[in-house]
């Protein structure tokens, strides 16, 4: 019989991908762990929902889904440091350009156009992934910081929402 010791171990970790804003969960303890358990009202202790964020002082579960590119299109800042960073920008905006409600890039009607898109050499793609590329740097440190920089990232069960537009 296998036991849940000799099954490997995952990590399950949620990413909600939102219109204006984007937050992550992770757990506390890995997964076998809370399945062996099976006391379903105690699943929500552990799990961490993200509360604090670089540059954001509200304790809000989620950062702004937004990313800032300078004018060769190379991200500089994404989620609330994004917004931080072109208010403080003191050229009026001329060195930045800052993609706001990326998830609208989505749209199948193509009704949503960012007129800063119009400035830069980069596609809806490209500043979706430029997004969950800091989400996932963002796990990548906080797993770090909980004591599982050397987790299997193979072991990871990614689970996303895109919330209806």
């Amino acid at each position: 019989m296998t036991t849940a010791t000799d099954q490997e171990k995952h990590l399950a970790i949620a990413v909600d991908f939102g219109t204006s804003h984007s937050g992550l969960a992770l757990p506390t303890v890995q997964l076998e762990e809370v399945l062996m358990r099976r006391q379903v009202g105690e699943i929500g202790y552990n799990i961490n929902v993200i509360t604090s964020w670089p540059d954001d002082s509200s304790r809000y579960p989620k950062t702004l889904s937004a990313v800032l590119y300078d004018l060769h299109a190379s991200p500089v800042a994404r989620g609330n440091t994004a917004l931080k960073v072109m208010l403080a920008d003191e050229n009026n905006n001329t060195v930045y350009k800052l993609i706001r409600r990326v998830k609208l890039l989505l749209a199948e009607d193509r009704t949503y156009h960012d007129p800063n898109m119009q400035l830069l050499p980069i596609d809806a793609c490209r500043v979706i992934s430029d997004l969950l590329i800091y989400l996932l740097d963002d796990v990548e440190s906080r797993l770090a910081q909980a004591g599982w920089e050397n987790v299997d990232r193979s072991k990871i069960i990614w689970c996303m929402t895109i919330p209806t537009m």
